[in-house]
């Protein structure tokens, strides 16, 4: 496979580890609340667990993800509806790099491109992402399917980039209908 790991033979100790994360991965963060709190904590559990079943350099490989994150989140031109969708994939996002490493050498990494591409969408201007807004709803449901379908195949992320495709064309075709829609009229009183 591209990635050398599409059907990943992890050493016995990351076992327990994705095990564990998968299980944390189930999780659906409140929403609404502050995205940079809720950040720390899914880190503090992801760390606890690579405490408990991981190898000192899966715990750095967690722990470097996390900081991936951080970055994110303390964006302030990404909207807070899509890092609150960004928060979701955090686990994911360690597994992914415990699948494989290269996630930090190599920007075509899947999970990476994932990241980069749904930031991008949260800090364009011309993309609708207040709360209730198709686009947050499209990507809500895209994270969702990522979490029930992702376990150690990167083959999920692949196909999560291809359907991210079509949400971008979906949105990129609202904003031009916005745009050809006729302005309100104004009505001037003397």
């Amino acid at each position: 496979s591209r990635f050398g790991a599409r059907h990943a033979n992890l050493p016995a100790s990351s076992q327990p580890l994705i095990a564990a994360l998968s299980m944390m991965q189930d999780h659906k963060p409140p929403e609404g609340r502050n995205v940079v709190e809720q950040s720390e904590k899914v880190r503090e559990h992801s760390v606890e667990a690579a405490e408990q079943h991981g190898t000192p350099l899966e715990r750095l490989i967690i722990e470097t993800v996390s900081l991936v994150f951080d970055n994110v989140y303390e964006d302030p031109a990404i909207a807070d509806t899509i890092k609150q969708q960004l928060l979701r994939l955090q686990v994911a996002a360690f597994k992914a790099a415990l699948i494989d490493p290269s996630f930090f050498a190599r920007p075509e990494h899947p999970m990476r491109q994932l990241i980069d591409r749904i930031a991008g969408m949260g800090s364009d201007p011309d993309f609708q992402t207040t709360a209730g807004s198709p686009l947050v709803g499209d990507v809500a449901d895209l994270v969702t399917w990522i979490l029930a379908s992702f376990d150690r195949d990167l083959a999920v992320i692949e196909d999560a980039l291809a359907r991210l495709d079509t949400i971008v064309e979906t949105e990129t075709d609202r904003r031009a209908d916005r745009l050809a829609r006729p302005p309100g009229r104004l009505l001037l009183h003397p």
